[in-house]
């Protein structure tokens, strides 16, 4: 049975927190809670990397390259069977992401 999806234009953390949190809105008990938890956490990260970086990312490369070592990170993680540092990476992961989406969507001269 194929899912008819809406498709969304998403241009910031707060409009991204908000879409997550209506779509969860429906799971019962803790796990809404956790999402959101977990959603707050990448926020935090996001806001984290725009004030480290003063700049978005400039390339789809460079936003690659910061995806991809986070990603490695992850993978480290697990196979040290470290759950809590997993969790930790995982949000590292989702942050980059979501910056680079800003990134591609906030800078007129982004290159790919």
């Amino acid at each position: 049975m194929e899912r008819m999806v809406d498709v969304v234009e998403i241009t910031d953390i707060n409009e991204i927190t908000n879409w997550v949190g209506d779509v969860i809105a429906t799971v019962p008990g803790r796990t809404t809670t956790r999402m959101l938890t977990n959603i707050e956490r990448v926020e935090k990260k996001v806001k984290h990397l725009k004030a480290v970086r003063k700049d978005h990312w400039r390339s789809a490369r460079e936003a690659l390259g910061a995806i991809t070592e986070e990603y490695h990170e992850v993978i480290a993680e697990i196979h040290k069977n470290n759950k809590s540092a997993t969790g930790a990476e995982l949000i590292d992961l989702a942050a980059a992401c979501v910056y680079a989406l800003e990134s591609m969507d906030n800078k007129e001269d982004f290159e790919f």
